[in-house]
């Protein structure tokens, strides 16, 4: 892929060669899978970089995906802390074992996955001999990469790089976030939105897809039983992926002017327009009420995931930490704005 090397994206990453972690590989045959799936006759490729200089991208002239090989690793470290963390007892032995602490509490999510590089051994994953829960993480951490790749792949079916007013072909989930000035920012958080909304709507219909079935193999069986049982369910599931994608991405601790002067979204508002996508999707045998309250109830699991998985106390204010009349009228801007991006 000549365009990584050219604008410094990389060098490319050889998954097959990353030592103890052939999860690199899965993830990137998965990817392009799921690409294929979603554009059939659109030529999109796909690749990890080395690069530190970002998280992931999408680029249009070529167009193809890229994900950076750090932010898989802590896609993995995040995944294996919920495993190892005995949240989900439904999968092989897992037991919770809650030690939060009030140091803890207070770091960002992204600083709490700021360990050594995650390892497929059982030095560094205790419970690798337990089918349920290797499992359990694989379905998390494809999940997880899904939702990323899914975004980019928005901004590419949507045409985001057509509409930008400037010669950049690239979108870019940099390690930290780029400025500009307002206007410029409220066109970027509306194409942000848009994405996030095809890939909340598309990692549904995978889901749905992939468990509402009867010929599945006795793990799917299992994660279907235990984890993914109903449409609802299956909508947790997505807002909690989405949630904790928002999470590990995000870097700051906001403040109002760099809120609304930033090319993304701040995490909390983009976790209120996931919610606000989901309250507008049509669930079989499931009203409007029903909905709203399946959402909350996976805001509240989303925070009790994270906290028991990285022995923190849940930050139930979190979300509204940047209510404030100012924002909420830029916000408002962004929404208006939005429809101007969901269409090719």
């Amino acid at each position: 892929m000549e365009k990584v090397q050219n604008f410094g994206l990389g060098p490319q990453l050889d998954t097959k060669a990353v030592p103890d972690n052939y999860w690199y590989s899965v993830l990137e045959m998965d990817a392009t899978q799921i690409i294929a799936l979603h554009v059939p006759e659109q030529p999109v490729s796909f690749a990890m970089t080395e690069s530190e200089k970002i998280q992931a991208l999408a680029s249009f002239d070529p167009t193809f995906i890229l994900v950076s090989g750090g932010l898989v690793d802590t896609i993995c470290r995040f995944s294996s802390r919920l495993v190892g963390a005995g949240i989900f007892v439904a999968f092989g032995s897992a037991e919770p074992n809650w030690q939060p602490s009030d140091s803890r509490s207070l770091v960002p999510l992204q600083q709490l996955l700021n360990d050594e590089p995650f390892r497929w051994n059982s030095a560094f994953v205790p419970w690798i001999e337990d089918a349920e829960r290797v499992q359990l993480f694989g379905f998390l951490t494809m999940s997880l990469h899904r939702f990323v790749v899914l975004h980019e792949l928005g901004h590419i079916v949507y045409g985001h790089g057509k509409r930008a007013n400037d010669d950049n072909d690239l979108i870019v989930d940099g390690l930290e976030t780029d400025f500009a000035d307002q206007t410029a920012a409220i066109t970027s958080q509306a194409r942000e939105l848009a994405a996030d909304t095809y890939a909340i709507n598309s990692l549904r219909q995978l889901f749905e897809a992939e468990f509402d079935r009867f010929d599945l193999d006795p793990m799917r069986k299992l994660l279907k039983s235990n984890l993914m049982n109903s449409p609802w369910a299956r909508l947790r599931m997505v807002m909690f992926v989405a949630f904790a994608v928002f999470q590990i991405l995000d870097r700051r601790n906001w403040t109002l002017e760099v809120a609304m002067n930033a090319s993304h979204p701040p995490a909390p508002a983009r976790v209120k327009a996931a919610y606000a996508t989901a309250f507008e999707m049509k669930l079989d045998g499931v009203s409007e009420k029903e909905l709203q309250a399946d959402v909350l109830a996976a805001h509240e699991l989303s925070h009790t995931f994270i906290s028991i998985g990285f022995d923190c106390y849940p930050d139930m204010d979190w979300i509204s930490q940047l209510d404030d009349p100012q924002f909420d009228a830029f916000m408002l801007k962004v929404i208006e704005e939005l429809p101007r991006h969901m269409g090719s």
